[in-house]
């Protein structure tokens, strides 16, 4: 099962990618305040339709842009995770990750 109730995964962006093992995630700049998301990869166990990921930012003071249409991520338009409570919702069709929800929750 990919998806479920283990802790996110934290993971750190390097050159728009991250490696992902867990069907949730933290994620962390590379360097300075603000880094795209372009691409996730996820482990080799995955296929189409088997893969629901839920994205959050590891730190509210660092701001995460996942990027619409630039690597493997389809969405509804850049969505930028700028809080610790942001979520993204993607499920995996065998070679994209494809918006399910957004949620902003700055507070």
């Amino acid at each position: 099962e990919f998806i479920g109730t283990t802790s996110a995964e934290a993971v750190t962006i390097s050159g728009g990618i991250v490696t992902i093992t867990r069907g949730s995630i933290s994620v962390t700049v590379q360097t300075g305040s603000t880094d795209d998301l372009d691409t996730i990869t996820p482990n080799a166990a995955i296929g189409p339709g088997d893969g629901f990921l839920i994205v959050k930012a590891a730190s509210s003071v660092a701001t995460v842009v996942m990027k619409d249409g630039t690597g493997n991520l389809i969405l509804a338009g850049d969505f930028s995770l700028t809080h610790t409570s942001d979520r993204m919702l993607l499920v995996f069709d065998g070679a994209n990750w494809v918006e399910l929800s957004r949620s902003d929750n700055d507070t």
